[in-house]
């Protein structure tokens, strides 16, 4: 266990979502999974909730599931949003027919069975990690005391570690949704203090389409609102001050 401490620690000093995640990809695997998935819904200090975004590895299954709206039927969202000890998951626990259909989906991508942490936390309004197996189930091993503490002790070094990254980035969703070109330019010029109309002339589009692209370059940044997304693309050095 003390070994799996110090190995675990090594992903608090990750330096990126992209090395977090290729990290802890080796950490699950040693402890007997395959890959894993960390899910998160941020609480903001106004606006709407942030959407329930996957990260980790499966980067084609995280696209499906982002673009069939999967959170709003998983159960394990469900699950974590109501509990704090971890489950483990297979098709008995999918009885709803979409959630069904999803679970079927996730098959073709290696998501046979898992185990699920619920995280909670500062600003968190539902998380959680999940350890997958490609094997039809988890094996007995994994209702030892000692290797279950171990997996909820990764879990819990996961959740740490990317809330970390994301409070330093300060932004929850802009690793899967790069800016376009149009939006950048958009918030460059707000960023100067022109209007949507004058941006408009500027561009020479429609002040309708100005206020879509910041609207998405706010959305994308996890900004509540024009001002707060120029400030955000300014940290984060897509834009100039």
């Amino acid at each position: 266990m003390l070994e799996n401490l110090y190995l675990f620690k090594e992903l608090l000093r990750a330096n990126s979502v992209s090395e977090l995640t290729m990290i802890g990809l080796g950490q699950v695997r040693r402890l007997g999974f395959d890959t894993f998935l960390y899910g998160v819904q941020m609480e903001r200090a106004s606006g709407p909730l942030s959407q329930f975004l996957l990260r980790g590895c499966l980067e084609e299954w995280r696209t499906n599931y982002e673009a069939r709206g999967y959170d709003r039927v998983d159960p394990l969202v469900t699950y974590s949003a109501m509990h704090h000890v971890p489950r483990k998951w297979n098709d008995v626990y999918y009885e709803d027919a979409r959630a069904t259909a999803m679970y079927k989906a996730g098959l073709a991508f290696g998501i046979t069975s898992g185990i699920v942490f619920p995280m909670h936390g500062e600003n968190v309004k539902n998380s959680y990690v999940n350890l997958i197996s490609s094997e039809p189930a988890i094996g007995h091993k994994f209702d030892q005391i000692a290797t279950l503490g171990s997996a909820q002790l990764l879990a819990l070094y996961l959740h740490e570690a990317f809330q970390k990254l994301e409070s330093l980035v300060a932004v929850t969703e802009f690793d899967n949704k790069p800016l376009s070109r149009r939006e950048i330019e958009c918030l460059k010029w707000s960023a100067e203090g022109k209007t949507s109309w004058e941006i408009a002339r500027i561009l020479v589009l429609s002040e309708r389409t100005i206020v879509f692209h910041l609207s998405n370059a706010a959305q994308k940044l996890g900004a509540i609102n024009r001002r707060h997304a120029v400030a955000r693309a300014i940290a984060l050095g897509l834009i100039l001050p």
